[in-house]
């Protein structure tokens, strides 16, 4: 049989990047030459490899001092989070007075402020 794969072609093979077609072909050529599986192999524990690094660990100061921005990031983020919420809520009264008194006059005013927790 010709010589049907090269580097690309094992590489895409072991991607799973070809057609079926593809697949099937570079399959029946790896029955019959050695070197392509020789080759494919020398791949696949390269893949294997790369994706089986040992983890290097930390120092433990690192890791608490990762810790430590985590923890405050959480807390501003908390923060923010709320300081939105109140800002929300705010304007959104605003804006109900603001689209209600018009319509309401005196009354509506002194009914809001009633609803709105009695503050005078």
């Amino acid at each position: 049989m010709a010589q049907v794969c090269s580097d690309t072609l094992l590489q895409m093979y072991l991607d799973s990047d070809l057609s079926p077609v593809e697949r099937e072909i570079l399959d029946q050529h790896l029955i019959e030459c050695e070197v392509c599986r020789r080759h494919l192999s020398v791949y696949k524990v390269l893949v294997w490899d790369v994706a089986h690094q040992p983890r290097e660990l930390a120092p433990p100061e690192l890791e608490a001092v990762s810790d430590g921005l985590m923890a405050a990031w959480e807390a501003a983020r908390t923060e923010e989070v709320q300081q939105r919420a109140a800002a929300r809520s705010w304007a959104d009264l605003v804006g109900r007075t603001a689209r209600e008194v018009p319509r309401a006059g005196l009354a509506g005013i002194r009914w809001l402020l009633r609803r709105g927790g009695g503050r005078r």
